[in-house]
């Protein structure tokens, strides 16, 4: 039976990688991931996101890279890596954020305006 790498369906037929079953060898993580992305292709699975807490498990990146995955995003503490799996299926994953709005209500009429009201405390306030 092959091993699995951990993790939690989503409801969109993608998984999400649990980092607490990530090894920290490169040379244990790469017959694993290659494993797991053998049996998730077989169950039908769509995209994997695996997220890489830093610095810890920065050795696995390239490992990560070279089965696929590509960089979604990133912060200081984490890399989020995705790998659409479906071969001759467009990538339906979603697009990274590029920009962050402090708004506390959003209201659009029948005409299609919009009506925004930014936050009155916190980091985007008014």
């Amino acid at each position: 039976m092959s091993q699995v790498l951990g993790g939690k369906k989503d409801p969109y037929g993608g998984v999400l990688v649990d980092a607490s079953s990530l090894s920290s060898s490169p040379s244990d993580f790469v017959p694993l991931l290659s494993s797991s992305l053998s049996v998730w292709r077989r169950d039908g699975i769509r995209g994997v996101w695996l997220s890489l807490p830093l610095p810890a498990k920065a050795c696995l990146l390239p490992v990560a890279i070279s089965q696929g995955f590509s960089v979604h995003h990133a912060s200081p503490h984490h890399v989020m890596l995705t790998a659409w799996l479906p071969p001759h299926q467009p990538n339906s994953l979603p697009h990274p954020a590029v920009h962050y709005a402090g708004v506390g209500v959003a209201v659009i009429d029948e005409k299609d305006q919009i009506l925004v009201v930014q936050e009155l405390n916190g980091p985007l306030k008014g």
